[in-house]
């Protein structure tokens, strides 16, 4: 769980400043076009360990060569966090399926701040939010409680399909901090969408995807890129 207490940093770039001016009549008018560009990092050591208490006089950013101003900067610990929790509900999951509900309710109790928001996602051959966003824990663990298994006959995962919709519908309109959390087997055997257009989904939400991974038959979910966060494996006894 404590793959989501990591302190990011955000750091906002000055790529460009054009002004005109004109200083041959009493009036000035002043054209100004400003790019921000968010820039979201993690600084690890050669062991792993995230290095605390860097300052923004510890970054030099540079494009093509060019050093780059950072007008703004700030640890991404600080901002609210909005949070997808997909949870796998397809039959594969059945003989952990508590395991996970019991995992989703211990990950609000420990990671949710005031002013964070979450929702719940279930997901099999299809995919249902069952609670929007809330910053309430009680709605939120009760959604866990409601989450069913989906039918045997006709049944499937769509895993790419959930982290897609999570993205592109619900967190590429949010701001601050935003995160998936994927409880699942790691199986995919229904989904329409492509893995490489739910990798540009969630890069362009700019989302970071965990994934908490139940039973013995986990498959790496490749594809992810930089905006992968990380795993953490639960199997079978």
């Amino acid at each position: 769980m404590g793959l989501m207490k990591r302190a990011g940093v955000l750091v906002l770039l000055v790529a460009s400043l054009v002004v005109v001016s004109v200083a041959k009549t009493p009036q000035t008018t002043l054209k100004v076009g400003v790019d921000l560009v968010n820039v979201l990092f993690t600084v690890t050591d050669a062991k792993g360990n995230l290095v605390p208490g860097l300052t923004q006089n510890d970054f030099v950013v540079e494009e093509d060569g060019k050093k780059q101003e950072i007008r703004y900067f700030s640890r991404e610990s600080e901002l609210p966090l909005t949070l997808g929790l997909l949870v796998d509900t397809s039959p594969s999951v059945k003989p952990t399926f508590d395991q996970e509900r019991i995992a989703a309710s211990r990950f609000f109790d420990q990671v949710l701040r005031p002013k964070d928001l979450a929702m719940v996602i279930g997901f099999e051959k299809s995919v249902t939010l069952i609670q929007d966003f809330t910053e309430d824990i009680r709605l939120l663990q009760r959604s866990i409680d409601e989450l069913e298994l989906g039918p045997v006959m006709d049944g499937g995962t769509s895993l790419y399909d959930a982290v897609y919709l999570a993205a592109d519908e619900k967190l590429k309109s949010e701001a601050g901090r935003k995160a998936v959390i994927l409880i699942s087997d790691g199986d995919d055997t229904t989904s329409k969408v492509r893995p490489e257009e739910t990798m540009r989904a969630v890069h362009a939400s700019d989302t970071v995807v965990y994934t908490i991974a139940i039973g013995s038959r986990w498959r790496s979910l490749g594809g992810y890129g930089r905006r992968s966060g990380g795993s953490l494996a639960i199997t079978e006894h």
